[in-house]
């Protein structure tokens, strides 16, 4: 019988030393336990909100981190109604939604990757691989000039241009269209190809474009039709107007919505 009890002694001191190793948790009764399980909440934290207010880019590098030259300068206004204003260069190009995909911030159409952001700053990087860093501003640098400082080259006039002068490669640099007149659907234009030509009024060549934030290129006809051309898919359409065509500039679309391209 004693060896029994020194037994049982044993075993209850072996079993508090270890329970004294232990943290035991209490839940108090009327107390909601509190959640402490760590997340990474680095896109998830990022709100539209965050962006509300003026952007004007400031410097943009390459895929290598290079600065780059460039003239026309990003400008973004986020309103509280989760819609934006973008412009390039001084001129109004758009007004859109604004909406977040994770780190992907979806700007009028275009589709930037959020690199960093705080209260003044943001860098983000677009389809091409340029990071444009932008800070946040009262007013754009362009809001203090004189109203009539400023004067912009107007297209209201088609022109006619044979193919000759639009043959190569463009890159939209801008687009300049009316509040409202585009849908959230619409298929953007981001780059054209005209690389052989038929004969007079017809070539081949490939048309870049997004809708809704996704990036296709389609080979694609190019025809003459009176003061514009007609880009024609197996899928899609378009019928646009030449407002400008020589060699450092094209511009085409309608009086609604119009495409500045620069040759690569």
């Amino acid at each position: 019988m004693h060896k029994i009890f020194l037994f049982f002694l044993a075993t209850t001191a072996l079993t508090l030393s270890s329970m004294s190793q232990r943290v035991i948790k209490v839940k108090r009764k009327g107390v909601t336990p509190v959640n402490v399980t760590s997340h990474d909440t680095k896109s998830s934290a990022i709100t539209l909100q965050q962006f509300a207010g003026k952007w004007q880019e400031v410097y943009r590098t390459d895929d290598i981190k290079n600065r780059v030259d460039f003239t026309d300068t990003i400008f973004f206004n986020f309103l509280n109604n989760n819609q934006v204003y973008s412009r390039n260069g001084v001129n109004l190009s758009l007004l859109g939604n604004a909406d977040l995909h994770g780190n992907e911030l979806e700007v009028a159409g275009d589709m930037y990757t959020i690199k960093s952001l705080s209260e003044m700053q943001a860098i983000l990087k677009d389809a091409d691989q340029y990071s444009h860093t932008f800070i946040k501003k009262q007013n754009f640098y362009y809001e203090t000039f004189p109203t009539n400082s400023m004067v912009t080259e107007q297209f209201t006039t088609p022109v006619k241009a044979d193919l000759s002068a639009i043959a190569g490669k463009w890159r939209v640099y801008r687009r300049d269209a009316k509040p409202g007149a585009t849908a959230n659907d619409e298929m953007f234009i981001k780059g054209l190809r005209i690389s052989l030509k038929h004969n007079d009024t017809t070539a081949t060549g490939e048309v870049t474009f997004y809708q809704e934030g996704k990036s296709e290129v389609l080979p694609c006809t190019i025809a003459q039709s009176g003061e514009g051309i007609n880009i024609v898919t197996e899928k899609h359409t378009w019928q646009v107007s030449i407002y400008k065509a020589d060699a450092t500039e094209l511009v085409f679309g309608s009086m609604a919505l119009l495409y500045y391209c620069r040759p690569l």
